[in-house]
C-alpha cells in the first residue's frame, strides 16, 4: 500500500483516474452520494511503504492523495469516464511574434451517468499554478425527451470528447463533444451491463451472454459474439 485516501466513509462505487494521470476521482454508493476528487503525482515514482498494523492506514503519501474537492451527487450514479478534447482558443495576450494568434488548451472533464437520466459532465480546472486548488463546473448532457428517465449503467471516452454510454435496457448511445446526443441504436438485448471502446469499434456486454459489437463512428452493426 502506497496511499491511503481519505474522505468517503461507505463503499466505493467507481474510481477513475483523469487522463494526465494527475487526478483520481471515487463515487461513493447512494449511502453518501458524493465524488471526491484527489491530486496523484503521475511521476513521483514508487513511494518507501511504512510498516502498516492491523487498522493502522500509515503510508508515506509522496505518490500523492491530497484532497482537491468533493462534491454532493443528486442521483444515483453508475458509471465515470475522464474525457479530454480541446478547450476554446484563446488570444495569446503576449507581445512578440505570437501577437494575435490563439492557443488552444486541453480540457479534462469526468463524465458520469447513473438514474433517472443522469449524463453530468464535471469540467475541472486548477485555479493555481501549484495544481492545489480545483474547481468543477457541472453541465448536463443534452438528452431527447424520451431519455429523461432512463437508467445508464455505463460509459466509455472517444476521441476528441465524445462519450459513449449505454442503459439498462440495452439502448447504445453516442454524445458529440458539445455534450449532445447525436445517435442511439437499440441492442435487441432484454438488458445491457457495460461498455468498452477501441480505435474504431464499440463493445457492449448484454443479457444471454451477449456481446453486441458497432462500428464506433456511425453505431453501424458489425457482429455479435
Amino acid at each position: 500500500q502506497i496511499a491511503y485516501l481519505h474522505k468517503h466513509k461507505f463503499g466505493i462505487k467507481r474510481v477513475a483516474f483523469n487522463t494526465e494521470g494527475t487526478v483520481l476521482a471515487g463515487i461513493g454508493f447512494k449511502h453518501d452520494h458524493a465524488a471526491s476528487f484527489w491530486k496523484i503525482d503521475p511521476h513521483g515514482g514508487m513511494p518507501q511503504s511504512l510498516p502498516v498494523a492491523s487498522g493502522d492506514t500509515s503510508t508515506d503519501n509522496s505518490w500523492g492523495g491530497k484532497l482537491l474537492t468533493s462534491v454532493r451527487l443528486g442521483s444515483n450514479i453508475n458509471a465515470m469516464v475522464s474525457v479530454k478534447s480541446e478547450r476554446t482558443a484563446q488570444p495569446i495576450p503576449e507581445k512578440g511574434e505570437d501577437e494575435g494568434k490563439t492557443k488552444c488548451e486541453n480540457a479534462e472533464t469526468f463524465v458520469v451517468a447513473g438514474e433517472d437520466g443522469v449524463v453530468t459532465y464535471w469540467s475541472m480546472k486548477f485555479v493555481d499554478d501549484e495544481k492545489n486548488v480545483l474547481t468543477l463546473s457541472p453541465l448536463p448532457g443534452g438528452l431527447p425527451k424520451a431519455f429523461h428517465k432512463t437508467h445508464f449503467v455505463d460509459v466509455a471516452a472517444g476521441e476528441n470528447g465524445r462519450v459513449y454510454a449505454i442503459t439498462r435496457k440495452g439502448v447504445l448511445c453516442a454524445f458529440s463533444k458539445n455534450r449532445m446526443m447525436e445517435k442511439w441504436v437499440n441492442l435487441d438485448s432484454g438488458a445491457a451491463f457495460c461498455l468498452s471502446v477501441s480505435k474504431s469499434y464499440l463493445a457492449a456486454g448484454c443479457a444471454g451472454g451477449v456481446v453486441r459489437v458497432f462500428k464506433k463512428t456511425s453505431l453501424s452493426y458489425v457482429c455479435t459474439l
